[in-house]
């Protein structure tokens, strides 16, 4: 099973805990960490390293390997900010949608596509900046 399939898994029952690094709280831009925890598993690190250029959002997803902590590059981000709503996604499906409040924070959801034999997935999501 690849590294994809097994962040999959452990992100469908996922807590999701995600810190947000900004340039500003104007921007989206900078890179986002955070890690995937499910009761009686190993936290998997992630992070998502986010451009913003008049409102259209890109990137990359990077998961960490749990045994040599480096972060590995998993999949492309493509997205759109309008005033305070974004909305970012990933070629395997995952979504994430939500608001940025006037503090730098964000709230809202990580989508995880469904995965045979598990439905979609979806789980709160709040960052701050």
């Amino acid at each position: 099973m690849g590294t994809r399939a097994t962040v999959g898994r452990v992100a469908a029952s996922a807590l999701i805990l995600l810190t947000v690094a900004c340039s500003s709280r104007r921007s989206v831009t900078g890179i986002w960490n955070g890690s995937l925890t499910s009761p009686g598993t190993t936290p998997v690190g992630v992070q998502f390293a986010l451009q913003e250029q008049s409102g259209q959002l890109t990137g990359q997803t990077f998961v960490q390997d749990p045994v040599t902590g480096e972060y590995l590059v998993d999949d492309d981000v493509t997205g759109t900010r309008t005033g305070s709503a974004a909305t970012w996604k990933t070629s395997t499906g995952l979504v994430v949608k939500g608001t940025f409040d006037a503090e730098g924070g964000f709230s809202g959801t990580l989508e995880f596509p469904a995965d045979d034999p598990l439905a979609i997935h979806v789980v709160d999501l709040n960052l701050h900046g």
